[in-house]
């Protein structure tokens, strides 16, 4: 096998690994108390599709993360989440929530026998 076939058989492995990666993936990663607190008030929000709710859940958002209580990288996700909402896109809003809350059940380390 020559280098070039070998070099063009390295990089198709590492594109389809990348690939299955984000496919399979959420993209979420763990959040703070407040962070996940939030996250559930989004997801219920969301499933009621009550737009008030959310905006008074964006409000205390960027308060908290004005003040630096809530980490930028969260702060992201939840903005995400409420645009959705803020564009009617109510189920791939609370879809979101969804994952970001089962994130968190794979973030947490096994239990301790």
């Amino acid at each position: 096998m020559s280098n070039q076939t070998k070099l063009f058989a390295t990089l198709i492995v590492v594109v389809v690994l990348t690939v299955a990666y984000f496919f399979f993936t959420s993209g979420y990663g763990k959040t703070s108390q407040l962070g996940y607190e939030f996250t559930q008030a989004l997801y219920s929000a969301c499933n009621q599709q009550d737009l008030e709710r959310v905006r008074k859940i964006e409000m205390l958002i960027n308060e908290y993360a004005d003040k630096q209580e809530l980490p930028a990288k969260e702060k992201r996700w939840l903005d995400n989440i409420i645009r959705l909402a803020h564009d009617g896109k109510w189920e791939k809003a609370q879809q979101n929530a969804r994952e970001l809350l089962d994130a968190q059940v794979d973030a947490q380390s096994p239990a301790e026998p």
